[in-house]
């Protein structure tokens, strides 16, 4: 159940950057799975505790970059065309869309799921923490773009 996996979910995100790519794949479907449950921080202090995986900066950057990707991510066509049917939506690599879908349904990326999904992941983005929004960049940390890239000072 979601609930459960709420509780269970953001302890294993923690060090997801030093995983590898099949490990961070999985978890990152469970975290999908578990989005709306997360118990979202009152203040910077309770960040630890609620959500580790936010204080870490790589760990941080990389579930960044993923919910970027999920808010980009845009279904297929309902019966895409044999020419169309290996390309990404508009905006992600194939790697961002595939990362995305995971291991889920057709159905489960369309419509009300996905707008579902993406609406938890804007509920997390926007979760206090020491009464600013999740941190997206830390001073220890290179500055990430909304591309996903690092920041650059002509592009900050």
């Amino acid at each position: 159940p979601p609930a459960q996996r709420a509780v269970v979910v953001p302890p294993l995100l923690r060090g997801i950057a030093r995983r590898g790519a099949a490990q961070q794949e999985t978890l990152l479907g469970m975290a999908l799975g578990s989005l709306s449950e997360l118990p979202l921080p009152g203040s910077h202090a309770e960040l630890e505790g609620r959500l580790p995986f936010l204080t870490d900066p790589a760990d941080r950057a990389l579930v960044l970059e993923w919910l970027l990707d999920l808010l980009q991510f845009l279904p297929p066509p309902a019966a895409p065309a044999a020419d169309r049917s290996a390309e990404p939506p508009p905006g992600l690599s194939a790697d961002a869309a595939k990362r995305v879908k995971g291991r889920l349904s057709h159905e489960e990326v369309r419509g009300e799921l996905l707008a579902a999904k993406k609406l938890a992941a804007c509920r997390l983005l926007g979760a206090p923490a020491g009464g600013a929004p999740v941190p997206v960049a830390s001073s220890d940390a290179p500055a990430v773009t909304a591309a996903g890239g690092p920041a650059t000072a002509a592009g900050s």
